[in-house]
């Protein structure tokens, strides 16, 4: 009853449960060896354990480097942006004062224009209230005053028209940094989140 016992429930028993059955030998050489494959495939799996185990440290280990160096060139981009967002409002300052200057010098430019205007038409009428008539000399010299008076009110009138194109320029060149500027916060808040706003 013993040895059909074992017969029976030898494929359900461990090796080592086996030997508390009474079997012959040739079962217990069967039994031997299915211990032996069991054991092997026990150091087997062992040591696919252990490798296992070893590229699993190692996975880490290059996920910690990895992960070290993202933060490192995150560091590193986000000083640069600083950096440049720092530059960018120096120069965008620079240049918004050169515009307030260049506008206060068109100003100026306009009011010395009138005042010539003013001064070549006073010349032109000069002494209309003492006498009808002027003699030669001072109708000469009322036309030099006129022509130098008109010369020089082209000429100022020529370079407030250039000191308004360089106006124009400036302020270009101020809307295509704030444009940088709100391009590179953009790309920057989708690589980085609400991350960004620890180094600005």
């Amino acid at each position: 009853m013993a040895n059909l016992n074992a017969k029976q429930w030898s494929n359900y028993l461990l090796p080592e449960e086996i030997e508390r059955f009474e079997i012959n030998d040739d079962l217990k050489k069967k039994f031997e060896l299915i211990r032996q494959d069991y054991c092997d495939c026990l150091n087997e799996l062992s040591e696919e354990n252990e490798n296992i185990c070893e590229e699993l440290d190692q996975t880490i280990r290059d996920r910690n480097y990895l992960q070290g160096k993202i933060e490192l060139l995150r560091e590193e981009y986000l000083s640069n942006l600083r950096k440049n967002r720092e530059q960018w409002f120096c120069e965008r300052s620079k240049l918004e004062q050169k515009i307030n200057d260049l506008e206060s010098l068109i100003q100026k430019l306009s009011y010395q224009q009138r005042s010539s205007w003013a001064t070549s038409n006073r010349s032109h009428w000069i002494g209309d209230n003492d006498t009808d008539v002027l003699n030669d000399n001072d109708t000469l010299h009322n036309l030099i005053i006129n022509e130098k008076s008109f010369t020089e009110s082209y000429h100022l009138h020529q370079l407030a028209n250039k000191i308004s194109e360089l106006a124009l320029a400036l302020s270009e060149i101020i809307s295509n940094l704030r444009q940088s500027e709100i391009e590179y916060m953009i790309v920057s808040s989708k690589l980085f989140g609400n991350d960004l706003n620890r180094y600005l």
